[in-house]
């Protein structure tokens, strides 16, 4: 009896000190709260709902729907958001609820005034039918460490296959234009039809060619053109294939094609100078086939350009300017050629003459 008798004082004082030291702190509970399964520190929920506030109201649009789409199809979404904070925002991680969506950071650290940006691939090779993926984004401020919740979802079908995924033009001379083609592949009806298929951008011009229909088996090609003097840069569209079946009447195909000119230049040559010294700079030019400089031109800018009249397929060309008056000025240096796909050059020259050495 005196060693229980015992045993309960020492409980019971053990107790009291663990509530005392718990009331000293800023955060008040009792022995019995400590003890409950269901307690939680306020300052863990009290932060993490910050976090999540400042994160999640990042992005304005959160969830995004592919629709229906074929197998095998490039289905892809790009998550964005402004930082329009004064501290740089780091993208530490994206985890996924489910294997049927593959993230991709695409900008890690978003300096103030710039854009994030986060893919979510809809992994249509691996998957079929109704298909969903939340998006766990881990990000950081400063000290202070948020997650933002993405979803994505959509329905891949199983009896129409793309091959490929996509439309692809790595490289395509602005003067020429392009053409290559994709072959949508079904499986099922006999008398299952794409009766139509179009892009809204005018210079994309798509021809549907059926190859095959025997047995259930259906085979169409999507012969897709890029025009001539298409606006030269990326270009990423959507070619809108229509059916006649009831329960797919329409699905995307994606186009990705890079429009470049004959020769490749930079775009932007900036140059810094001090007033009144004169500095050396040079251009690179380079195209396919040979090709010929035989002038130049320049709106007000004070440079001068030595050619040397040979036909080759790449041009270092050397050119001095002298910094006039102080300030940044913008001047269009055209390069005239023999190139019969590209009789001008065009370049951005930005001057920017400094005081003071």
């Amino acid at each position: 009896m005196f060693k229980l008798e015992k045993i309960s004082t020492i409980v019971a004082v053990a107790t009291s000190l663990i509530a005392a030291d718990l009331a000293g702190s800023s955060h008040i509970v009792n022995a019995e709260n400590f003890r409950s399964q269901n307690y939680q520190p306020q300052y863990s929920q009290t932060t993490g709902v910050q976090n999540q506030n400042w994160a999640q109201g990042l992005f304005e649009a959160k969830d995004y729907n592919f629709g229906t789409v074929a197998r095998a199809a490039k289905a892809e979404h790009v998550f964005s958001f402004k930082n329009e904070g004064d501290q740089p925002i780091e993208i530490m991680s994206v985890s996924v609820s489910c294997t049927c969506t593959k993230p991709e950071i695409l900008t890690k650290v978003v300096a103030p005034g710039e854009e994030g940006r986060i893919a979510a691939k809809f992994q249509t090779k691996k998957f079929v039918g109704q298909r969903g993926a939340t998006l766990n984004v881990s990000m950081k401020k400063g000290d202070s460490y948020a997650t933002a919740l993405l979803s994505v979802r959509g329905y891949i079908r199983q009896d129409v296959v793309l091959h490929p995924e996509s439309v692809e033009m790595p490289k395509v001379i602005a003067s020429e234009g392009g053409t290559n083609s994709v072959k949508v592949l079904y499986a099922g009806r006999s008398d299952w039809k794409i009766t139509e298929a179009k892009c809204e951008n005018k210079d994309i011009n798509v021809q549907v060619v059926e190859l095959l229909r025997q047995n259930g088996r259906v085979e169409y090609e999507l012969q897709t053109d890029i025009a001539k003097d298409s606006p030269v840069g990326q270009l990423l569209d959507v070619i809108t294939v229509y059916t006649n079946d009831l329960n797919l009447k329409s699905f995307p195909v994606s186009i990705n094609a890079n429009i470049v000119q004959p020769i490749r230049v930079a775009d932007t040559i900036e140059v810094n100078v001090f007033e009144g010294d004169t500095t050396l700079e040079k251009i690179l030019m380079a195209s396919s086939s040979e090709f010929q400089i035989v002038d130049f031109s320049c709106d007000g800018c004070p440079i001068e350009m030595k050619l040397d009249g040979t036909r080759k397929k790449v041009h270092q060309v050397e050119f001095s300017t002298t910094g006039m008056t102080e300030g940044k000025t913008e001047h269009i240096l055209k390069l005239i050629t023999n190139h019969p796909q590209q009789p001008v050059a065009n370049i951005k020259l930005i001057l920017n003459v400094q005081t003071g050495k």
